[in-house]
């Protein structure tokens, strides 16, 4: 599914500092425990954060009714910015030079999870795989369906055409609202449908 770029637009702002410092954020919640604390970093001060700019900017694509229901965390690893939208991952090139024209992007490639799932639920990086849960929110008393999708990072991987399109390396059902997590090599998330942890 490739989608024409129209509607919320991703915003990226930047500073010399954050760039010289390689801020990455590779989950969600910055960290297998999902903490959202990073205790390193200390280039994001106040001073930083008033002097930040626009690099550029990307159209996410959403649609409908149900665009207000995609959350707009990205996830920055391996020179991408990742953002898992309705019913796609889309990926950036983090640096916005790479398919950027004028302080515009479009995607270095596109995921496709062959479904036109409305939900998607946070991405985390790994290694080359990028894992990401999406889902429709509808059925079974609102939970609906849902599934955990792993793309190659780099688009590589199960990716052709122009533009690049890639399809999943697998994929497994988890019904989640959350991103997963992943610990040495494992990848942990909890499954509403059985009231476990799926591992995989």
């Amino acid at each position: 599914m490739v989608r024409r770029w129209s509607g919320v637009a991703l915003v990226v702002l930047v500073s010399s500092v954050v760039l010289s410092g390689c801020l990455l954020v590779p989950s969600v919640r910055y960290d297998a425990g999902n903490t959202g604390f990073n205790r390193g970093d200390t280039t994001l001060t106040p001073a930083v954060i008033t002097a930040m700019t626009t690099k550029y900017t990307a159209s996410l694509g959403f649609a409908g009714a149900n665009a207000a229901q995609v959350p707009l965390t990205p996830v920055v690893a391996r020179g991408h910015v990742l953002v898992p939208t309705q019913g796609e991952l889309l990926a950036f090139d983090a640096a916005g030079v790479d398919q950027c024209t004028n302080g515009s992007c479009q995607p270095q490639w596109t995921g496709d999870i062959g479904q036109p799932w409305p939900n998607a639920f946070g991405a985390e990086v790994a290694g080359d795989t990028v894992y990401a849960l999406f889902g429709d929110g509808a059925a079974n008393g609102g939970l609906g369906a849902a599934a955990l999708f792993a793309f190659d990072v780099n688009g590589v991987t199960n990716c052709t055409g122009t533009p690049r399109v890639c399809q999943p390396l697998w994929s497994a059902d988890v019904l989640n609202f959350d991103a997963p997590t992943v610990v040495d090599g494992k990848v942990y998330a909890f499954d509403m449908a059985t009231h476990g942890i799926k591992v995989f």
